[in-house]
């Protein structure tokens, strides 16, 4: 996952040095330093490119929605869960408001019933 993540923030510095670039050669043409034949075919490249790291970007991000709101079944993943998983899947259950380990406990006790009984 940090590979893709490095991976992320290496094509948002692409996506990113390619827009200034594109700025750049249009001002170039703007000032009369580069002449239409060599900035427009750049400027279609960089585009393209642009486009294409949009693309990928869009991709990931939908990805990323997708895996945190997949639901999941706290039954069968239970067993399988990572203590902080389980804390994060308890922790959200505590009434708010009420202060204490005695409801607390109680709202734990609750979880864990619901995961481990049978239907």
């Amino acid at each position: 996952m940090r590979t893709s993540r490095f991976n992320e923030q290496r094509r948002e510095t692409e996506l990113g040095l390619g827009r200034a670039k594109v700025a750049e050669l249009m001002s170039a043409y703007s000032n009369g330093t580069l002449s239409s034949d060599v900035v427009f075919p750049a400027v279609h490249r960089l585009e393209k490119m642009i486009d294409d790291l949009a693309d990928d970007r869009a991709d990931w991000v939908r990805r990323q929605v997708a895996v945190t709101n997949r639901p999941t079944d706290v039954k069968a993943d239970w067993p399988t869960l990572a203590i902080e998983q389980r804390r994060a899947i308890i922790q959200p259950r505590r009434a708010p408001g009420v202060r204490g380990r005695t409801r607390f406990r109680a709202r734990v006790g609750e979880c864990l019933r619901m995961v481990t009984s049978s239907e």
